[in-house]
């Protein structure tokens, strides 16, 4: 948050504050085809499945239900990434 001292209508002290908005994700374009973002994080999301998948293989087997597990897991990992990244 940024604070702004303006001599404006409301003022020679009034304060407008201006709060930071992220972009808005846009298409990318891979050799003149666009690529919806969504779809970029599917792929790098299914690489990082893999690897959880591997180290978690026998944890996930001993669950209640192992396909639902896994499921959640590969959520988990798509909900990451699409909110840090």
């Amino acid at each position: 948050m940024i604070l702004n001292k303006a001599a404006s209508r409301w003022g020679p002290n009034a304060t407008i504050i201006r709060i930071p908005v992220p972009t808005m994700l846009s298409e990318v374009s891979i050799a003149s085809l666009y690529v919806p973002p969504f779809l970029i994080y599917l792929g790098v999301a299914v690489l990082a499945y893999r690897l959880f998948e591997r180290a978690l293989r026998r944890g996930l087997d001993w669950t209640w239900h192992p396909a639902l597990a896994r499921f959640f897991v590969s959520l988990i990992v798509v909900s990451a990434l699409v909110v840090h990244c």
